[in-house]
């Protein structure tokens, strides 16, 4: 289904997927842990998008963080969702200026996703 994406896009994509894993990793290390589900295909997508929204909502009733923490992680979650959304977008209809304004999106994602790994791990 996606051989016939631009190399652009492709980037993009992979870019998505791998915020989502390290999303995935960071929910995982927090002291109540909450999972996201894994998955390789793209019939799970959606999956995917469903579950870091509703991280978003529940975010903040995780008794083991600090405010600031879920804070962080709330941008991140609204951030990877964004750069989701365009991405649906871009895989129907294809736009080179859509490829650069994921690609800045998932860089605030991953900076927001670093730094609630650092707060994690300074105990805040």
């Amino acid at each position: 289904m996606f051989d016939n994406l631009d190399p652009g896009t492709r980037y993009v994509m992979y870019g998505v997927m791998e915020c989502y894993d390290t999303l995935t990793k960071l929910c995982a290390a927090f002291p109540v842990p909450y999972i996201l589900p894994r998955a390789l295909t793209k019939d799970y997508w959606p999956r995917r998008i469903e579950a870091v929204a509703r991280l978003s909502e529940v975010c903040y009733e995780n008794p083991g963080l600090s405010y600031e923490v879920r804070d962080t992680l709330k941008a991140a979650c609204m951030n990877w969702l964004a750069a989701a959304d365009l991405l649906t977008i871009q895989v129907r209809t294809p736009e080179r200026y859509r490829v650069e304004s994921i690609r800045g999106v998932l860089l605030f994602a991953e900076d927001y996703i670093r730094d609630a790994h650092k707060l994690l791990d300074d105990g805040s």
